[in-house]
């Protein structure tokens, strides 16, 4: 079986499934790199797989962020502000900032996250402490998270079908991908630290 085609059956598999599952909760609890980066690498292959991965993601999403509200609601104000400021690329600030945005705009807040790289997890803990109606913070979830990893499926899903039309080397499809994402978090880590 050539690198191709395993990637295309091992994006479609069960595992390929799991893996967003878990990359969606851990992103969502401690864990600071997105799960885009598995969704779109999957979405190269198989746009279906991609969606597909869009939706486990979502609920490994829901689950961490149950725990990180549940973090908020029951430790310390301070130690659970410190617990996020202690994971790369969140600053005190940033967690200061998330505060007052829930205070004033409530769970709906969390929708600006993804468009000023502020990490999902800060919102769901600091629902948490000001005591915000958990089914709203999850219902909320699901187009703070979903809406970015659609498009990023779908733009992987374009960009593969495009490479594949050019060439059927898997390298050169592999290769941009890769170099993009690592060129982002290199720009991430330089503007919020590491």
């Amino acid at each position: 079986m050539g690198t191709r085609r395993f990637w295309e059956a091992f994006a479609r598999s069960r595992s390929a499934a799991v893996v967003a599952l878990g990359w969606g909760f851990a992103e969502a609890t401690l864990f600071f790199v997105v799960p885009d980066v598995w969704i779109g690498l999957l979405a190269l292959f198989s746009w279906r797989a991609g969606l597909r991965a869009v939706v486990w993601a979502v609920i490994g999403a829901l689950a961490g962020g149950a725990l990180m509200y549940g973090v908020g609601a029951q430790l310390d104000r301070d130690i659970s502000a410190r617990l996020l400021d202690a994971v790369p690329a969140i600053s005190l600030g940033m967690v200061e900032r998330v505060e007052e945005e829930m205070r004033e705009h409530g769970p709906s807040s969390m929708l600006l996250g993804p468009l000023r790289g502020t990490p999902y997890k800060i919102y769901a803990r600091t629902a948490g402490v000001q005591e915000q109606p958990l089914s709203t913070v999850l219902l909320w979830t699901i187009p703070a998270r979903g809406a970015r990893f659609v498009l990023i499926a779908a733009v992987s899903a374009l960009y593969g079908w495009l490479v594949r039309r050019i060439t059927s080397r898997t390298g050169l499809l592999l290769g941009p991908y890769l170099l993009a994402w690592t060129l982002f978090y290199v720009g991430y880590f330089w503007t919020y630290g590491f």
